[in-house]
């Protein structure tokens, strides 16, 4: 079995020595358990993760309370939940920039077309009993 200094990234001692800094870097069992949500029995929390902890030098034991020891506090970071407050900036005016106009560049390009290809066009067709040139728009009343 290999031998950790500090409990490693992501696993359950991990997320409860957080935990554990997010309630105030001290709490009891009871907290600490109802906090990571731990729905083991208290002997399997304290074989999983109080003992784990205990060894690395993590957390330690004072008077009943679980308390994050400094080698925790260093190995946790800086706490995401902590209660620190900064002001937040007011939001400015949104900017849309102008749309470029088009260009031919990006259009389909014409294809060649042969002679006569178009004389269709040139023949009206029936609506109803009217005839209609090619694409004139009919009104109907």
């Amino acid at each position: 079995m290999s031998v950790y200094r500090v409990p490693r990234a992501g696993t359950r001692p991990d997320i409860a020595v957080r935990k554990l800094l997010q309630l105030g870097g001290r709490a009891d069992l009871n907290d600490w358990m109802r906090a990571i949500g731990w729905s083991g029995t208290i002997t399997s929390f304290e074989r999983d993760i109080v003992n784990s902890l205990t060894r690395c030098h993590v957390v330690r034991i004072e008077a009943g309370q679980y308390v994050v020891t400094q080698r925790g506090r260093d190995y946790a970071g800086p706490v995401v939940g902590a209660a620190t407050s900064m002001a937040g900036q007011v939001a400015g005016p949104r900017h849309a920039p102008s749309k470029a106009p088009l260009s031919a560049r990006h259009m389909a390009r014409a294809g060649l077309v042969r002679e006569g290809a178009l004389d269709y066009a040139q023949i009206p067709s029936r609506y109803g009993s009217q005839r209609v040139a090619h694409k004139a728009k009919v009104r109907t009343a």
